[in-house]
């Protein structure tokens, strides 16, 4: 039996994040919009620019962060929440996402040729801003990726991916 979906997703996010259930507090937890593997906020930072390159980012809340331009080529990370997050022109090439949510996040002119993601959330994102070639670049290594309701706008022939949940998605350009 083969299990595909969502759960992957949530299985590769639990597992790698290391997460353990804490005592739930008013306020707390996904109801609130928190990822209960992120540790740390740096939400709204001004990143803008910065030279990441190979650096280890880890358990950070870095929802609408300027990032844009930021080069994380090689970069790991690991239960970061991008949502909202000012990606345009960043250099993700190479990159390792583990448990990353990049639910919209701006991603115009980002590179993504090379990056491994695994458990990313890009539900409900538009990727239309993309050229096919990164959109796909983006895909080729996404494993248990959530795209429910994700804008794509693209023709994944060709494109393998594993375990992903593309339910409710819109758009191929041909």
């Amino acid at each position: 039996m083969r299990v595909r979906g969502p759960l992957v997703a949530t299985i590769a996010l639990l597992a790698v994040c290391g997460f353990a259930p804490a005592p739930a507090r008013a306020g707390d937890g996904l109801e609130s919009g928190r990822d209960p593997c992120v540790r740390s906020s740096q939400r709204g930072v001004n990143w803008q620019g910065r030279d990441m390159h190979g650096q280890r980012i880890h358990n950070v809340d870095l929802r609408e962060a300027n990032l844009r331009g930021v080069n994380l080529r090689s970069a790991i990370l690991k239960c970061v929440d991008l949502r909202d997050a000012d990606l345009r022109g960043a250099d993700v090439r190479d990159a390792e996402l583990t448990g990353v949510d990049l639910t919209g996040a701006k991603l115009d002119g980002a590179l993504f040729d090379g990056a491994r993601l695994v458990g990313v959330s890009i539900s409900g994102s538009t990727l239309a801003p993309l050229p096919d070639a990164q959109v796909r670049a983006m895909l080729a290594r996404c494993t248990g990726c959530d795209l429910a309701g994700a804008d794509l706008h693209v023709d994944l022939a060709n494109v393998t991916m594993t375990g992903d949940d593309l339910s409710g998605r819109s758009g191929s350009r041909r």
